[in-house]
């Protein structure tokens, strides 16, 4: 399990949430969009409120090349001034497809997949 620095999330949060990011790169621009994911852009993010942890991935099977997941403190972390001044791919942008992005927030203990209606669904 994940541990955040004590303050890392507000009192008030049910988090923490995911958010995925699915990218491919002109070929031609790897090397460099590589370079600045990781030295300008992931800091960059990470010090954007709630923004709590974040590492990158490349594909081994189908789907866009390159992946950035990462914890956040909640749906509001996107409000900010601070992540609105650093989101998206900045000059990379004409050279990034296949954009996909998930958000995902956690299940309440709860939930409504734990109802008994739900634990006696059946499926084909």
């Amino acid at each position: 399990m994940t541990q955040f620095r004590a303050g890392r999330l507000p009192a008030n949060t049910q988090g923490p949430y995911i958010h995925i990011v699915r990218i491919d790169v002109a070929p031609e621009f790897d090397a460099a969009f590589n370079r600045w994911y990781d030295e300008v852009h992931l800091p960059a993010i990470l010090a954007c409120p709630g923004w709590l942890s974040g590492r990158r991935y490349v594909a081994i099977d189908d789907g866009p090349r390159y992946a950035a997941v990462y914890t956040i403190a909640g749906d509001w972390v996107y409000d900010t001034p601070e992540f609105q001044a650093v989101k998206g791919f900045m000059e990379f942008k004409p050279h990034v497809s296949n954009f996909a992005r998930l958000r995902l927030a956690p299940l309440s203990p709860h939930s409504e997949a734990d109802s008994p209606a739900a634990t006696q669904a059946s499926f084909p």
